[in-house]
């Protein structure tokens, strides 16, 4: 276990010295266990982080941390609509990339733009879309039979 963690904090050494791409990759299975106070990961843009030591200091405070924990928070990072420096603040907690993915730097990333992975916020929003066409059309068609009679 000792062994482990030098060879992560090593990593770690170098990933703040070198490229995105150099970064050691994580499988969503290890970033899932991160999801608490003691150990804490986030994904953003496909890029890991490991924001233990950020928790207290945040200014939405922990409990905005906690609760993406383990998970992707790229959608709720771009809500948020974080700032330049809080992007450039990113850096200093990143420790990976996520294994297969598409990792991009937040902080090269224009503020408000979605992630890539908003298949699903797409799914819903045609969703939502035909509903509200069904909607209207089966208003239309009671406004029409109430006049006819």
């Amino acid at each position: 276990m000792l062994a482990k963690f030098y060879r992560l904090s090593r990593d770690i050494t170098k990933v703040k010295m070198s490229g995105i791409h150099e970064l050691p990759e994580f499988e969503w299975e290890e970033i899932r266990k991160h999801n608490n106070k003691s150990s804490l990961w986030i994904v953003i843009h496909d890029c890991v982080y490991d924001v233990t030591s950020f928790q207290e200091e945040h200014p939405g405070g922990e409990e905005v941390l906690l609760e993406q924990g383990g998970q992707d928070a790229s959608a709720s990072f771009e809500d948020i609509g974080h700032s330049p420096e809080a992007r450039a603040l990113t850096d200093q907690y990143r420790i990976g990339t996520v294994a297969g993915g598409n990792p991009k730097l937040p902080k090269d990333i224009a503020v408000g733009t979605p992630p890539e992975s908003t298949t699903s916020s797409r799914g819903t929003m045609y969703l939502l879309l035909v509903l509200a066409l069904v909607f209207v059309a089966i208003l239309v068609f009671y406004m029409l039979s109430d006049n006819s009679d």
